[in-house]
């Protein structure tokens, strides 16, 4: 968490609007405000990637509502993903990047699309232009989220689905701005590991469905069912990063006694509060400045791997004598630096991989 997306990394966090034509995007650009009741004209084209932004920007000066930039073999065998930190913008876009403009229906695409290239001072490349009609976009966004089954017994369900089991675990949380909806492979990853922690009798890793099939696994020292011996089974656990609050509603009501998140977004702050009240549990948000000195049993921060690097002495001095940390959001080739860094405090290896993100899990001594 503590990152932009829930595709996370997939291109570069620095545009956030999702464009309503239903290509898949990539990266997007939004001139102020919102769409009206009206139909629109697309305009797409592809152009070499160091002149992307470029025209993306005398797209919107000549009014666009919406740009995205996408990979024009997405969703083929060809699809290029990239994957940045914040501020990391090598091999920001694709070498070749699709460009696509949301207009009103009144707009002359070709003319658009000359004056727009000699703001750039490049020659109009093909390009086509096609009718986006109006629809209700707030249905057609819902439509694309369905219910996720984390595990046997175990979902994140929209507010507006019903409970495929209503007998499961089930937590009611909406997309929206902080990052953790379970739809990516890190927050599945945080969410099997801290249930295999809070409730070791359901079983590990290899135990849980969906996300953890095809998973590598090793443990790292100490038992899930010790740590709960040691503390009566009285959990204590720090969200750090806590985006949606996703991880800490799971905590609570996965039995945890005490459960604090904390995030530097504020939206972020905000939106677990609301979500942790749809949900009807008990957990403290605060900025991380406000944390005090309080030492936790379990600690999860599903954050980008930079920041889990500078992080490091903090975070270690979080984790109580014996307790555990969960370190996710860290690419599999990423993951030995990671555990290098983390092994001053902790016993700590890879406790699972899924779709190419690491969990490492730690022991602390």
């Amino acid at each position: 968490m503590l990152a932009e997306a829930d595709e996370r990394r997939r291109a570069v966090p620095r545009r956030e609007f999702t464009p309503p034509w239903g290509q898949r995007s990539g990266e997007s650009r939004k001139r102020g405000g919102t769409f009206s009741a009206m139909s629109y004209m697309a305009l797409r084209f592809d152009v070499e990637a160091e002149d992307a932004d470029a025209w993306s920007d005398a797209l919107l000066a000549l009014g666009a509502f919406a740009v995205e930039a996408c990979d024009p073999r997405a969703e083929t065998a060809a699809e290029i993903p990239i994957y940045a930190e914040p501020g990391d913008h090598r091999d920001s876009l694709w070498p070749i990047t699709r460009l696509t403009g949301l207009f009103d229906a009144g707009n002359d695409p070709d003319a658009t699309l000359s004056r727009a290239a000699a703001r750039v001072g490049r020659s109009p490349p093909p390009h086509e232009a096609f009718p986006v009609p109006d629809r209700d976009w707030v249905q057609a966004t819902r439509m694309q989220f369905e219910p996720i089954r984390i595990a046997e017994g175990f979902w994140i369900v929209p507010s507006w689905c019903a409970p495929p089991d209503p007998t499961a675990l089930n937590l009611s949380l909406d997309p929206g701005l902080a990052f953790g909806t379970g739809s990516h492979a890190t927050t599945r990853l945080c969410l099997i590991w801290l249930r295999a922690q809070l409730t070791p009798s359901v079983g590990g890793p290899m135990s849980a469905a969906g996300p953890s099939q095809g998973a590598n696994y090793a443990p790292s020292g100490g038992s899930a069912a010790a740590l709960a011996a040691s503390v009566g089974g009285q959990f204590s656990v720090l969200d750090y990063g806590c985006g949606s609050g996703i991880l800490s509603i799971a905590a609570v009501k996965l039995g945890a006694q005490r459960v604090v998140g904390t995030d530097i977004d504020p939206q972020a702050l905000a939106a677990s509060i609301e979500n942790a009240r749809v949900n009807a549990v008990a957990a403290s948000f605060v900025a991380p400045d406000r944390l005090g000195d309080e030492t936790f049993d379990i600690v999860v921060a599903n954050i980008l791997t930079s920041a889990l690097l500078a992080l490091a002495p903090l975070l270690a001095s979080r984790v109580r004598a014996g307790g555990r940390i969960a370190l996710c959001g860290i690419l599999a080739p990423q993951a030995d630096a990671v555990i290098e860094t983390y092994r001053r405090w902790f016993d700590i290896s890879t406790w699972q991989s899924v779709e190419g993100w690491a969990l490492l899990e730690g022991v602390r001594r």
